[in-house]
C-alpha cells in the first residue's frame, strides 16, 4: 500500500497499515484521476481551522487535492457517511498560502455534505473535517468534474432568464442542438428517486431543445439523461 486513496494490494481495504497518511495538508492525497476515494478521520489530528462558523475548529480532519487544467464544474460529496462532515475547499500551490473557495456543512436534510460549483484552472485542497470536536469516522469522498463553458449555477428550483446569442456551441444531444449556441446550467441532486421538470415555454419565437446530462467527464456531464 501507498498513501493514495487506492486499494493497491486488492484486499478490499485502502491505505491500511499507514495510520492516517493524509493527516496534514502537506500530505494531501491527489485525487485528480479518481472519482471516489475512501478515507477516515478517526485517527487524524486537527490542523485545519475549519470553515463553518457553526462548527468547532478542533475536529479531526484529513486532506485531498486536485488540479484542473481549465475552468470546470466540480462536484464533491460525503453523503452516506454516518457522522457530521464538513467539506472545506481551498486554492493554492502550497499549504502555507491557501485561499478559501467554498465550505459546505449539512446537505439533503443530513449531517453530511455535498457541493457543486465552477472552479478556475488551478490546484485545490479539500479538507474533510468534522463539525463538533468529537465528529469523526469513515467516509467516501466523491469527486466529479466536467468542462462546461459558461455554465450557470441553478442550485434551487426557480425561473431563469438568459440569452444564448454569443455563447459557444459546445454540446449537442440526440434531439437537437448540434449547430446552435447554448446556455448550460448545473445543479446537484440529493440521493433517491427525483423528478426534474424543465421547460422553456416563455413565448419565445425560435426552436429550442432542452437536454440533461449527469456526472463527470465529457462536456457538461458525461452521461445523457433526457432530451
Amino acid at each position: 500500500e501507498t498513501c493514495n486513496g487506492r486499494d493497491d494490494d486488492c484486499d478490499g481495504s485502502t491505505d491500511e497499515g499507514m495510520a492516517t497518511c493524509n493527516d496534514t495538508c502537506a500530505a494531501a492525497i491527489d485525487i485528480s484521476g479518481l472519482t471516489t476515494v475512501s478515507g477516515s478521520t478517526s485517527s487524524a489530528t486537527s490542523d485545519n481551522a475549519g470553515c463553518s462558523g457553526a462548527c468547532s475548529s478542533t475536529a479531526r480532519d484529513v486532506w485531498y487535492r486536485f488540479t484542473l487544467a481549465a475552468r470546470e464544474v466540480v462536484y464533491l460529496s460525503t453523503l452516506g457517511a454516518t457522522w457530521d462532515t464538513v467539506i472545506d475547499i481551498r486554492r493554492g500551490t502550497s499549504c502555507g498560502s491557501l485561499t478559501a473557495q467554498a465550505c459546505r456543512d449539512d446537505s439533503c436534510g443530513t449531517y453530511q455534505s455535498q457541493w457543486a460549483g465552477m472552479l478556475d484552472a488551478g490546484t485545490y485542497y479539500v479538507a474533510i473535517d468534522g463539525c463538533a470536536a468529537g465528529d469523526a469516522g469513515t467516509f467516501t469522498l466523491t469527486y466529479l468534474h466536467s468542462p462546461c463553458p459558461g455554465a450557470i449555477a441553478a442550485g434551487a428550483a426557480g425561473r431563469f432568464t438568459g440569452d444564448s446569442c454569443g455563447d459557444g456551441n459546445d454540446t449537442a444531444a440526440s434531439c437537437g442542438g448540434s449547430n446552435s449556441e447554448e446556455v448550460p446550467y448545473f445543479f446537484p441532486i440529493c440521493p433517491g428517486s427525483r423528478t426534474v421538470h424543465a421547460d422553456d415555454c416563455d413565448g419565445r419565437s425560435w426552436n429550442a431543445a432542452i437536454y440533461i446530462r449527469r456526472g463527470g467527464g465529457g462536456t457538461c456531464g458525461g452521461t445523457a439523461v433526457g432530451c
